[in-house]
């Protein structure tokens, strides 16, 4: 399966500040916004992979052996998928580096804006790359549903190898460390079912599956509305 390189066209500022915990701007002049946004253009290096698995409830059907996810909340997640896509996607170190560089170099507010930025643009390009891989099956009768991702619920980050190894994240240079946290940081994996009966997915909508109700990051209605 070939690499998809998402086009990001704009950073979703609202999400950025959202990511940056400055839901409120009016202390921060627009400009200063909208130049680490368009830095995060200039630095990412946005890459996707994935593969398409047939899935028998509750395991995908792997030549060489099945994988039997051990989450209870993907398995109901994925409830009507006949089969399932295993992306990742990440927009690459050069972003991280720069962060890494303006920390360093005192220009704290500079650098929190670009590491939030950063975060808009993985998501952005994760929601291009799922629009994609629901495209392409549209021909088959099937849709796409909600992408889900190991850390979400009860399905434990240390799978994320496995998870690297099936969506063929080599390929884009994406791997994990001894962790299990991705590297490049700002990098995303999921699982996408795909059937005829999907509940489509829409942007942003990651909150929806996490535990987390004081989280300070959770997304209120309209948060992903573009500024």
């Amino acid at each position: 399966m070939p690499v998809f390189n998402p086009v990001l066209g704009h950073i979703n500022k609202k999400e950025m500040l959202r990511y940056a915990g400055m839901r409120q701007s009016e202390d921060l002049p627009h400009a200063v916004i909208a130049a680490a946004a368009e830095d995060a253009l200039v630095y990412a290096r946005p890459a996707g992979a994935w593969e398409i698995y047939d899935y028998q409830a509750p395991a995908l059907k792997i030549p060489g052996g099945d994988y039997l996810p051990q989450s209870l909340k993907l398995c109901a997640h994925l409830r009507g998928a006949v089969k399932v896509a295993v992306l990742a996607v990440s927009v690459g170190g050069d972003i991280e580096t720069r962060v890494n560089q303006l920390f360093a170099a005192g220009e704290y507010t500079k650098a929190l804006l670009l590491d939030a930025a950063a975060d808009s643009a993985v998501e952005q390009a994760a929601d291009s790359l799922c629009a994609f891989v629901a495209s392409s099956v549209r021909a088959l009768g099937l849709g796409a549903g909600r992408r889900f991702s190991p850390g979400y619920g009860d399905w434990d980050i240390k799978e994320q190898p496995r998870i690297l190894e099936l969506s063929g994240a080599a390929r884009i240079g994406l791997g994990a460390t001894k962790s299990f946290m991705l590297a490049p940081r700002k990098s995303i994996t999921a699982a996408l079912g795909l059937g005829f009966s999907m509940l489509p997915g829409k942007a942003g909508d990651a909150c929806l599956y996490c535990e987390n109700a004081g989280c300070r990051l959770r997304r209120a209605k309209n948060d992903v509305e573009d500024v």
